[in-house]
């Protein structure tokens, strides 16, 4: 008499006892991270990102020069010191010799309207 396979029943029994492994696993298993919102992602975007920290120093960079706009320029001093020869200026013939110096201080003053219309360029 023929006695029956059991190799038919091998392929399910397998396949039962794998699934059980992978729902046991799946049991088993950490959880996951927590959920974040999207304001707190968005956040910490904004709080790290170095182009948008480039853009705000560029910001204010033309904040203080528009500030700067309707200000005069600064004065200027200087100073000069060397020799100096005299001669006549009909004959020519050498009159002395010395030391010379010089000072000179020095203010722009615009047009009228000119640091105005500066101003309105830088805002």
């Amino acid at each position: 008499m023929n006695q029956p396979s059991f190799s038919f029943l091998h392929r399910p029994l397998a396949g039962l006892l794998l699934l059980a492994a992978i729902a046991r696993a799946e049991e088993t298993a950490p959880p996951g991270p927590a959920p974040v919102s999207l304001p707190a992602i968005v956040g910490e975007i904004t709080a790290h990102n170095p182009e948008l920290k480039f853009y705000e120093a560029e910001i204010a960079a033309v904040k203080a020069a528009s500030q700067s706009a309707g200000a005069l320029n600064d004065p200027s001093i200087s100073l000069g010191v060397g020799r100096k020869r005299i001669s006549d200026v009909t004959t020519g013939t050498f009159l002395g010799a010395g030391h010379a110096w010089s000072v000179s201080v020095t203010q722009t003053f615009e047009w009228p309207g000119r640091l105005a219309l500066r101003k309105a360029i830088a805002n």
